[in-house]
């Protein structure tokens, strides 16, 4: 397994392992997926393709924010994780057939994301797939749980 706080804002080079590589921001930062946006650690999808890994997870103590599509070309599963909440932006689909996400506030992923199969832990979801969508386990975590009273989850999928 291979960890990393990435300290810079660039990806350079690449990361191969069979198991598991984790990147996060140096401080309490956000992350950006898709896009370079000033104050977050942003990783475009060229450089998320350059990474290797059965599962690529993103930690951050801060919001995670997918600005534009990605599709991490090296990796079957996807583990975001944020004491924050989760968004995407019009057209910022995600494309992994495994994703697991947990926030510290919603989730709101509504685009039309290419996954088949979700766990998901968050104050509320809102999960949008345009694949059949298995609620399954990834990355150790099975199913939809909320971290509050309030749950609230909302699953979409076009097939």
């Amino acid at each position: 397994d291979w960890s990393s706080d990435v300290c810079s804002s660039d990806l350079d080079g690449s990361l191969s392992t069979t198991g598991i590589v984790t990147l996060a921001p140096s401080s309490f930062r956000g992350v950006d997926l898709g896009s370079k946006t000033s104050g977050m650690l942003g990783l475009t999808d060229a450089e998320l393709d350059r990474v290797t890994a059965n599962v690529l997870r993103i930690n951050t103590g801060s919001n995670i924010a997918i600005s534009a599509p990605v599709s991490p070309a090296g990796t079957s599963t996807l583990a975001l994780s944020g004491s924050g909440g989760i968004a995407q932006s019009s057209g910022a689909t995600i494309a992994v057939p495994n994703l697991k996400l947990v926030a510290g506030s919603p989730v709101n992923l509504i685009e039309a994301n290419s996954v088949s199969t979700l766990a998901a832990s968050a104050g509320s979801i809102v999960f949008r797939s345009a694949l059949p969508l298995t609620i399954g386990t990834v990355d150790g975590m099975s199913g939809i749980g909320s971290s509050t009273d309030r749950k609230s989850t909302r699953l979409n999928s076009s097939h």
